[in-house]
């Protein structure tokens, strides 16, 4: 009897250490997304040798720090993936550059893929009073 006691003990101490694991598993990475940004600025810039989009500000994640961007391509539309982590040491501010492609007529943001650039157009209105949300 007292050995299942035992063993009862063990598993419920290692079920309670894994499902204390399960929420920094699941918020080991995650793509930030426009909503959680209070932007400080989305500029366009074109020069004769380059047309560039640049993003800057700070993510409402507190306890999160920027650990990647990866820009995807796809057909007409770059994509912005801006990956999150619980890492220290570094910044949960963003602050990018990306070239636009000839080829390219919408940049979107995050898996949301909130539209914030278009050719002809610009920085998107919406995006223009997002930035000024505090």
């Amino acid at each position: 009897m007292r050995i299942f006691r035992l063993l009862g003990y063990k598993l419920w101490v290692i079920s309670i250490i894994l499902f204390g694991m399960l929420p920094s598993c699941s918020m080991g990475e995650r793509i930030l997304e426009a909503r959680d940004v209070r932007f400080d600025k989305i500029v366009e810039s074109n020069s004769s040798t380059s047309h560039e989009l640049t993003l800057a500000g700070q993510a409402f994640h507190s306890a999160m720090v920027i650990n990647n961007i990866k820009v995807i391509q796809e057909k007409e539309i770059l994509i912005i993936l801006v990956y999150m982590s619980l890492n220290k040491g570094k910044s949960g501010y963003l602050d990018y550059t990306t070239s636009i492609p000839d080829s390219v007529n919408e940049i979107m943001f995050g898996n949301d893929r909130v539209v914030i650039w278009k050719r002809g157009v610009g920085v998107m209105p919406q995006m223009a009073t997002h930035r000024l949300r505090s």
